[in-house]
């Protein structure tokens, strides 16, 4: 398990700070997007490095936005974090946003109608 972590955490390094943006859409449409890529790695690990259940410290407010078509990171695991964030800070307004305007590699899709379609979506979050 030690393996698969410094593996992971070395995917997601080169990933997050590394990759230019075809670099990044290359290795999302190699890796990420395949389904038996994520079959490899041992169900434990992934519950390690998902935040949800591991919330109660977080009492500030937050913002979860998210693509609802989403593959990789199915859009349910935000909506567990959400639940998990309501539970242990209630008086915190935390928001949840699904939405279809945004994705991790296809941000140059969204026309220019659209971004005030993602606009109206945003802004509440924020005020």
């Amino acid at each position: 398990m030690l393996q698969e972590r410094e593996y992971i955490k070395s995917l997601l390094e080169r990933y997050c700070y590394d990759a230019t943006i075809e670099e990044k859409k290359k290795f999302y449409f190699e890796k990420l997007s395949d389904y038996n890529f994520k079959l490899d790695f041992d169900k434990s690990l992934l519950d390690y490095l998902s935040p949800s259940g591991k919330l109660h410290f977080c009492k500030a407010k937050v913002n979860l936005i998210h693509d609802n078509c989403d593959t990789l990171i199915p859009p349910n695991q935000s909506k567990l974090i959400y639940n998990d964030l309501k539970k242990y800070s209630p008086s915190a307004q935390h928001n949840l946003l699904l939405t279809s305007l945004i994705s991790h590699v296809s941000i140059n899709k969204i026309n220019f109608h659209e971004i005030f379609q993602l606009y109206k979506l945003i802004q509440p979050l924020f005020s």
